[in-house]
């Protein structure tokens, strides 16, 4: 799984391909196998995992900054952090 864009609700923000930082937030590793780790944020955020047509894959709450993610078929993702609808 890569991801392609961090999308951020806090300043609408989107970064480019590539940057592992987004407003505060750090997701590490890119590309990931089995967990993608998030650092940053305030603690209760919510995270969605989305294809580039727009179907969710996954989502729900970062209580411990850990995203499981090896049942995911290998392919590109957007992944969006914040609150949304938290």
């Amino acid at each position: 799984m890569r991801i392609l864009a961090h999308q951020v609700e806090r300043g609408a923000t989107t970064t480019a391909v590539g940057l592992p930082k987004a407003e505060g937030y750090w997701v590490y590793p890119n590309p990931a196998r089995e967990v993608l780790q998030v650092e940053g944020g305030a603690g209760r955020d919510a995270f969605e995992i989305f294809t580039p047509t727009g179907i969710t894959l996954r989502k729900g709450m970062l209580s411990d900054g850990r995203i499981p993610v090896s049942t995911l078929p290998a392919g590109l993702y957007y992944l969006r952090i914040g609150r949304w609808w938290a």
